[in-house]
């Protein structure tokens, strides 16, 4: 079974079926709908939709699945691309209203200098910084909230930035949609192209971060072998 299999929830752009909402592919019915009329590619090296930046995004109403409580590890995750220089502070996916210490939730967002991986706890609010995103290529970031090591990680591209002490203590769960393209506030929207997310119960490894975020980018490897006649 692959890293992404393990997910609660998966949503892959080049396995959607050309109509109605995101599936969830790993059947927990985290089910996307489809805000706006953004539109699709479909590519051999990697489908997308791309986003206005303005009022598109996928949305799934709140879900106990995708809510973290004090106690609990997760990992989120999404491949995107960038449309143009970024202006400020976009969000990518999260389940959170905004990015202060009173917003619990989760979020995942980028500037033009930094990836960013977020949490609060409605008192405390812990930000883990990976490199700046590239405007010209897919870029992958996860955050990832390990328990047990009591830490915060961003990840892009697979590589990881500074672990920092997760000094959280209550819940980080609410009563909001999850976003991927926005907050769930309906603000700071992304605007570029969106490949695929995935969410997970549990930490995921360096290996296992780094083996996901390829595979949910570019999809499974395939080997060619050209044949002399």
């Amino acid at each position: 079974m692959s890293v992404l299999e393990s997910a609660v929830g998966l949503w892959q752009a080049r396995n959607w079926s050309g109509s109605g909402d995101w599936l969830d592919e790993n059947a927990n019915g985290l089910d996307l709908s489809i805000s706006g009329s953004p539109p699709f590619t479909r590519s051999g090296v990697g489908s997308y939709w791309t986003l206005n930046g303005i009022d598109e995004y996928m949305e799934i109403a709140d879900n106990a699945l995708l809510d973290v409580l004090a106690a609990g590890s997760f990992t989120a995750m999404v491949a995107y691309r960038p449309a143009a220089a970024i202006v400020g502070t976009d969000y990518i996916m999260c389940k959170r209203a905004g990015g202060g210490t009173d917003d619990t939730g989760w979020s995942i967002a980028h500037s033009s200098t930094q990836t960013l991986g977020a949490f609060a706890d409605g008192a405390v609010a812990r930000s883990a910084v990976g490199a700046a995103p590239v405007l010209s290529e897919v870029n992958t970031v996860a955050l990832v909230r390990n328990v047990a090591d009591d830490d915060v990680q961003a990840f892009h591209n697979g590589v990881p930035g500074a672990a920092i002490a997760d000094t959280t203590t209550a819940s980080l769960a609410n009563a909001l949609v999850m976003r991927i393209g926005s907050l769930a506030g309906g603000t700071q929207d992304f605007g570029g192209r969106i490949y695929g997310a995935a969410f997970f119960d549990r930490p995921l490894s360096d290996a296992e971060v780094n083996s996901a975020q390829r595979r949910l980018a570019y999809g499974p490897r395939r080997l060619i072998t050209h044949l002399a006649p």
